[in-house]
C-alpha cells in the first residue's frame, strides 16, 4: 500500500508479479513540498526579493512548527488514518505485515487498524529507517515517545537497517525482538559507465542535507577556500526547504561547486560511476544510515567519508590527488551482498 500518485507501476507489478494498493493521500500530504524553486531562483533573486524570501521561508517554518505539536509526524498525520481505513477494508488476513518508515504514521496506521480487527497479520513489523523520537531532527515533545511507545506494542518485531541502531529502540522492545535487516536493493539492474579519469578532479555527493543532522560547513568552508582545480557536483532535491538552508549561503561563492537537481536512482547511479570519487556525507547521530550509502557501493567508485562533525583533509587530499590506496572493491562486493533483495527478503520470512 503506498500513497496515491501518477506514476505508472505496471512493468513493476508484472516484473515482481505484486499487487499495489493505492490510498489517498489526504488534504495535508496532497499538497506539493514545494518552496518555489528557491535554492535556484535564489542565484537571481535581488536584495529586495531576497528579503521576501527569507520572511516567506520564516514563516513556513513556524507554520511546520506549529503544525507538529498538533499533527504528530508532521503532514502524515492524516494519512495515517486514510491507510487504517483501507487496510481495515480489505477485510483480509496475512502471515506478515511489514509496515516501513518513517513517517510514523505509516506505523500508526497498523496500529489504528488492529483497534478494529488484530488479525490483520500474524507478525506485525515495524521496519524503520531511521528512528522517530530519538530523532536529532524531531522536537522532544513528551507524548511523541509515548506516541510511538504505543503504536510499537501491537508489533511483534521492530527491523533496524545497521547494529548501531539497536540502541535507539531499547525503550520500545527487548533486544530479542529487534532484528536488524539492511535496506534490500535489486543488484542484478544496475547500469553503469565506463570510468576515465577527469583531466580536473571531479567527485560527486548526492542526496538530501539536514541543517542539524547531516550539515557539512567544514567541508563547503574548505572547498571556498580552495586554490587548487576541482568540480563538486551535487545532486539533490532543489525544492526541498532543508536542502535550501544549508546550501544557501554556498551559491555564487564558487564556480567549482555545482548543484543540480536530484535525478531518477538509477541514472545517478550511472553518474556517479562516471566519478574521479565520491563524497558520503554521514549523520551527525550513529543511529542513521543513508540509503544512499548503497547507491555509492553500487557505482564502485572510491568514497571519502566525512561528516558535520569530523573532516579529515590530509586524507581528502590523497584522494584529490587520486590515491585511493584504503579502497578495496572486493570488500565493497562482500558488504554489497548484505543488500540483496533476495536475502532481505528471506529474512522477514524467517520471522513468521
Amino acid at each position: 500500500m503506498i500513497p496515491d500518485n501518477d506514476f505508472d507501476y505496471s512493468d513493476f507489478i508484472n516484473c515482481f508479479s505484486i499487487n499495489i494498493k493505492k490510498v489517498k493521500s489526504g488534504i495535508f500530504l496532497n499538497k506539493k513540498n514545494s518552496f518555489n524553486n528557491s535554492l535556484t531562483k535564489n542565484i537571481s533573486l535581488n536584495s529586495k526579493r531576497n528579503s521576501f524570501l527569507k520572511i516567506k521561508n520564516l514563516l513556513r517554518e513556524v507554520y511546520k512548527n506549529l503544525l507538529k505539536f498538533v499533527y504528530i509526524g508532521g503532514t502524515t498525520f492524516e494519512y495515517g488514518f486514510l491507510l487504517a481505513h483501507k487496510i481495515i477494508s480489505l477485510k483480509k488476513h496475512y502471515d506478515i505485515c511489514v509496515s516501513i518508515g518513517l513517517p510514523i504514521n505509516i506505523h500508526a496506521a497498523v496500529f489504528y487498524s488492529s483497534f478494529f480487527d488484530n488479525n490483520i497479520a500474524k507478525i506485525k513489523v515495524a521496519d524503520y529507517g531511521d528512528p522517530f523520537y530519538y530523532n536529532d531532527l524531531t522536537p522532544k515533545i513528551f507524548y511523541y515517545r509515548l506516541f510511538e511507545k504505543s503504536i510499537l506494542k501491537r508489533f511483534n518485531y521492530i527491523s533496524v537497517p545497521t547494529k548501531k541502531a539497536v540502541s535507539s529502540y531499547l525503550d520500545y522492545k527487548s533486544k530479542n525482538k529487534i532484528k536488524v535487516i539492511p535496506q534490500g536493493f535489486n543488484l542484478n539492474d544496475i547500469k553503469i559507465g565506463s570510468y576515465i579519469k577527469h583531466n580536473i578532479p571531479t567527485f560527486c555527493y548526492a542526496g538530501s542535507f539536514y541543517e542539524k543532522l547531516r550539515n557539512p560547513v567544514n567541508f563547503f568552508d574548505f572547498l571556498i577556500k580552495f586554490d587548487k582545480p576541482f568540480n563538486f557536483i551535487i545532486y539533490t532535491d532543489l525544492n526541498n526547504l532543508e536542502n535550501y538552508k544549508v546550501l544557501k549561503d554556498l551559491l555564487n561563492k564558487s564556480s567549482n561547486i555545482i548543484i543540480k537537481n536530484i535525478v531518477d536512482r538509477k541514472d545517478c547511479i550511472y553518474e556517479l560511476s562516471k566519478m574521479d570519487f565520491l563524497i558520503n556525507i554521514k549523520n551527525s547521530s550513529e543511529n542513521q544510515s543513508p540509503s544512499k550509502t548503497i547507491d555509492y557501493l553500487l557505482a564502485k567508485r572510491p568514497i571519502f567519508n566525512l561528516s558535520q562533525n569530523h573532516f579529515d583533509k590530509k586524507k581528502f587530499l590523497k584522494y584529490y590527488n587520486a590515491n585511493y590506496e584504503d579502497f578495496n572493491q572486493m570488500e565493497k562486493n562482500k558488504i554489497l551482498s548484505n543488500f540483496d533483495i533476495k536475502n532481505i527478503a528471506d529474512k522477514f520470512l524467517s520471522l513468521i
